[in-house]
């Protein structure tokens, strides 16, 4: 200012004009380097900022300080060079020739020999930086030929595997052995995975295309990364499962924790099953007999209901791979002989003497629900009974846990608590299970349904199959519920499908009311199953129940204690085979000791 005062012009040098912007002395900064700082004084003076200021800001503190400037942050805050080199890949920079000049000198001062790796990759990119298309070429070849580099001990590594990272042996910026430059872009590598995500798997397939035309499998199956790795693994375990073995669930999760797990989803979902009823069929083979009815259903509510819900989630997951299914197959075929020989066993048990197990001691007969498990809890509350037609108890768990990993936990936990305390004497090791039950003989909707809202059993089952059927339902059931001689003169309502047109509306006012007792049917699972849908592997989730997950919240808003109950099961569609003649008869009948069985 003095001097403009005084008329004289006073030229000021770059590194003058750099000392007095910053207000530190700059010294030994050639001018590129200068130019480069003139370019970047904001960010400059941010970076300041942010450390204790310097007495003197020399090449080498500028250079650090323009790297940050450049590429927006500390090389500490990522932590590893193979964070920077996943970016690069993922979001590559661009820069001018005096930036990238600037970078690789100051990568390996400040990240040692992972930063002169990197500077080895930007030395043919004199512009654009990790943007050049051969600079790009060496990151990706660090990252693919450093997965491979991971998968053993140099030695035992052919030379091959370097690839076009042989220049790099012997280059003057890396004056490292090799088995010490190989370990440094294999950890350079192994840390750019969980930067890169998904972005990874085109890396990943390259490297795995490169270890199958050049590795011997012995290698590159104990890649902790590679899909191949994970593959082997996979068929391992199918192979045992299909030889019989059982396969713990910490396998299933070393695969989901493996690298290449994205690229194998829907095979390590087959193995999750396959597990699964692996272990199943393990314990079935070890179990005994049991010899009462409630033993009997509590086995199949503990362990046979997982079974036969495992099988379903099986048979689904099959539909969306082409891997496994000679293995899976061998599997269902064991679960279901071994699944008939425990249905046989109850039914031998209960033809013995089948009215003394019906009501055995701890079982609840379907028609005296009402006495068993509504009354205790009208003494405190007013009741919500839900029949859900044909839903087998496998169906419900799923239901179930549907709601408690969805988007309704709260719902899902509130049903599984009130599982978890419903069954006197409630299970030692906290497995939610419902108050063992028996349908009535026959099991079908016209006689076992009829069982619940009548609180007795039908005088003439046979009429309720051969003249009602489902046709008659809607004037026999809410007459038989009129008839509940076990709620005496409690007031109770009762809404059937048609009912339900209005989507639960006029359900959900009645739960707020006054009633004691509202009771509903649900049909969604008998709909799907008699609308010749049983080919199809549909998951029925708890939303498509037309009127259910209001009905329930408005149930417990209500304060309502809510009873669920099937009025009869169903079981699994297997194979077309399997099924009975077209016969005209009826549904069910009593046989005599040397009758046969009719046609259909």
């Amino acid at each position: 200012k003095r001097s403009a005062q005084l008329g004289r012009i006073v030229h000021l040098e770059p590194v003058e004009v750099l000392t007095a912007v910053l207000g530190i002395q700059v010294q030994g900064v050639d001018d590129l380097t200068l130019q480069l700082a003139l370019e970047h004084l904001p960010e400059l003076e941010g970076a300041l900022a942010a450390r204790t200021q310097p007495s003197i800001l020399d090449r080498r503190l500028l250079d650090t300080l323009l790297l940050e400037a450049c590429i927006g942050k500390p090389l500490r805050d990522y932590g590893s060079g193979g964070a920077v080199l996943a970016e690069w890949l993922s979001s590559p920079p661009e820069w001018n020739r005096a930036v990238n000049e600037m970078v690789r000198r100051t990568l390996p001062r400040e990240l040692g020999p992972e930063g002169a790796v990197l500077e080895w990759a930007l030395e043919p990119a004199d512009d654009k930086g990790p943007s050049n298309p051969k600079a790009r070429r060496r990151l990706e070849a660090v990252l693919v030929r450093g997965l491979l580099f991971e998968m053993d001990t140099p030695e035992n590594l052919p030379s091959s595997v370097w690839g076009e990272l042989d220049a790099m042996r012997g280059a003057r910026s890396l004056d490292l052995r090799d088995e010490t430059l190989m370990g440094v872009v294999a950890q350079m590598a192994v840390d750019a995975l969980p930067s890169l995500g998904a972005k990874a798997n085109p890396y990943l397939t390259a490297a795995e295309s490169i270890a199958r035309k050049d590795l011997p499998p012995a290698l590159y199956r104990k890649s902790k990364y590679l899909p191949l790795g994970l593959e082997t693994t996979c068929d391992a375990l199918a192979e045992r499962m299909a030889g019989g073995q059982s396969v713990a669930s910490v396998a299933i999760d070393e695969l989901r924790a493996h690298r290449a797990a994205g690229t194998a989803s829907d095979k390590i979902d087959v193995l999750n099953q396959m597990a699964r009823l692996s272990r199943w069929l393990e314990s079935a083979a070890q179990a005994t007999e049991a010899n009462d009815v409630r033993t009997h259903v509590q086995h199949y509510q503990r362990h046979g209901a997982f079974a036969d819900l495992t099988a379903a989630h099986l048979r689904r997951v099959l539909g969306r791979t082409t891997s496994y299914h000679p293995h899976a197959n061998g599997l269902l075929k064991r679960w279901e002989a071994a699944r008939n020989d425990q249905n046989e066993a109850f039914a031998r048990l209960l033809a013995a003497n089948y009215v003394k197990h019906w009501h055995a001691e701890g079982v609840v007969p379907l028609h005296r629900l009402w006495q068993e498990a509504v009354l205790p809890r009208l003494a405190r509350a007013r009741v919500f009974v839900v029949v859900m037609d044909g839903c087998s108890y496998p169906v419900f768990l799923d239901l179930v846990e549907q709601l408690r990993t969805g988007t309704d936990e709260a719902l899902g936990i509130e049903l599984v608590h009130a599982l978890g305390t419903g069954t006197p004497g409630d299970d030692a090791l906290g497995r939610a299970e419902g108050i063992p039950a028996l349908a009535p003989l026959p099991s079908i909707t016209s006689h076992a349904r009829g069982s619940i809202f009548l609180g007795e059993l039908p005088a003439d089952p046979w009429k309720a199959e051969t003249v009602w059927r489902e046709e008659g339902e809607r004037k026999t059931d809410p007459a038989r519920f009129k008839q509940n001689q076990a709620l005496g003169a409690r007031s109770r309502r009762l809404f059937l499908k048609g009912d339900l047109a209005d989507g639960g509306a006029a359900l959900v006012q009645a739960l707020a009311g006054d009633d004691d007792v509202v009771a509903t049917v649900f049909n969604a699972v008998d709909d799907l199953i008699g609308g010749h849908a049983t080919g199809v592997l549909t998951r029925l989730a708890p939303a498509d129940i037309a009127g259910f997950l209001p009905a329930l919240r408005a149930a417990f808003q209500a304060g309502r204690e809510v009873l669920i109950t099937a009025d009869h099961g169903h079981t699994l569609f297997l194979d077309k085979a399997l099924c009975v003649g077209a016969g005209t008869s009826a549904r069910w009948c009593e046989l005599g000791a040397r009758e046969s069985v009719p046609e259909g």
